[in-house]
């Protein structure tokens, strides 16, 4: 009998060992998921936060034109400093979108 009952309770005991490393799983699973979707919350965070920036500069960068490029012409004339900032404004453009860019081309790349 105490044979018998020792073997219950080994299996008894693997048993509910091997339940509680599956709820630790599940558990680690749970933390892994919500770690990954803060992080992808911070990181959209961020890109908002640098697109808003840039949007502001080239805000800035319209006045500007408005106010102090030469309107002899129908069209503005930009100044050598209004141009080389609108380009660094492009190419700060194209840096904050590259992410989105490549996401979207990955997904296009994996729909075939």
């Amino acid at each position: 009998m105490s044979e018998a009952l020792n073997v219950l309770v080994a299996r008894t005991l693997t048993s509910q060992q091997a339940e509680i490393d599956r709820l630790q799983q599940r558990v680690t699973n749970l933390l892994n998921a919500n770690n990954t979707e803060v992080e992808r919350r911070r990181s959209a965070e961020f890109q908002v936060g640098k697109l808003t920036s840039l949007l502001r500069d080239y805000e800035a960068w319209e006045a500007d034109l408005v106010l102090n490029a030469d309107w002899s012409n129908e069209t503005p004339r930009l100044t050598q400093p209004q141009l080389d900032r609108l380009l660094r404004l492009q190419a700060a453009r194209n840096m904050a979108l590259r992410p989105a860019l490549v996401a979207m081309t990955a997904k296009e790349i994996s729909r075939g």
